[in-house]
């Protein structure tokens, strides 16, 4: 099932079911890898869903994202990704 409409445009974000992602059958693997390179290429981004990462968790980074986002520029400057991830 394509996304595209005509002239390149996409209609639709891809929506991938990462419930087989660490399945013991292959074929699923190598499907669901698939359908990732194709997402990647032809639209660029995508949804995920069944990636088991529990709601909480997902409520607080938002939370967090919109408290950084609510700074102002001047702090948000202040942040220091290398910091951060070392």
């Amino acid at each position: 099932m394509s996304c595209h409409a005509p002239g390149g445009a996409f209609q639709s974000i891809p929506i991938i079911d990462l419930e087989g992602a660490f399945s013991e059958d292959e074929a699923l693997r190598r499907a669901l890898a698939q359908q990732i390179r194709m997402a990647c290429m032809d639209v660029g981004f995508f949804y995920i869903k069944n990636h088991g990462i529990a709601q909480h968790c997902l409520d607080e980074v938002l939370k967090v994202n919109q408290e950084y986002y609510s700074l102002p520029a001047e702090e948000k400057m202040k942040v220091c990704l290398s910091e951060c991830c070392t």
